[in-house]
């Protein structure tokens, strides 16, 4: 795994889990709050699967091309 791909999932992973704190940290009632933990987790997977396609697309491409002759 490359520096770019660490990076990226690091970043990810940091998003995600300011987005949860800061969730859970809003003073707001808990079904509020549920709903917020619903909708962020919604994104953030959309997100993710959006992130891993793209690196599919990127590795499919790069194997490609090593098998080019």
């Amino acid at each position: 795994m490359n520096f770019t791909n660490k990076l990226i999932i690091a970043m990810a992973a940091a998003a995600a889990a300011g987005a949860i704190v800061g969730v859970l940290l809003a003073p707001e009632k808990g079904s509020e709050t549920q709903k917020r933990i619903i909708t962020k987790g919604r994104d953030w997977l959309s997100s993710l699967s959006d992130l891993l396609t793209q690196g599919k697309d990127i590795l499919n491409a790069t194997t490609d091309a090593t098998k080019a002759p």
